[in-house]
């Protein structure tokens, strides 16, 4: 038997980080990152990694690269990833 049910995920923020400009926002909720652009009403889900958690995001002072810990390797690491998406850079091993 299969549910589907719908989670509203601001109901879980648990960090927010803010761009030095204000133009750029990232949130961390429900284990996952979310890029926010307010002026362009645009929400992208940075991490999409089902059974990992992305905690503690942390954008760049010009907005365009985020920094987070996740456990996708099986133990915390920290990343990089540009906030248009696209391929993580780990930092630490």
């Amino acid at each position: 038997m299969t549910r589907t049910r719908s989670i509203d995920a601001k109901d879980f923020i648990h960090a927010v980080d803010l761009s030095g400009d204000g133009k750029q926002v990232v949130i961390e909720a429900r284990g996952d990152l979310y890029a926010l652009t307010p002026e362009k009403k645009l929400s992208t889900n940075l991490s999409m990694t089902p059974g990992t958690r992305e905690m503690h995001p942390a954008l760049s002072p010009d907005g365009r690269t985020v920094a987070f810990f996740s456990d996708r390797s099986g133990e915390y690491q920290m990343y990089t990833q540009p906030v248009s998406g696209g391929p993580w850079t780990q930092l630490t091993t």
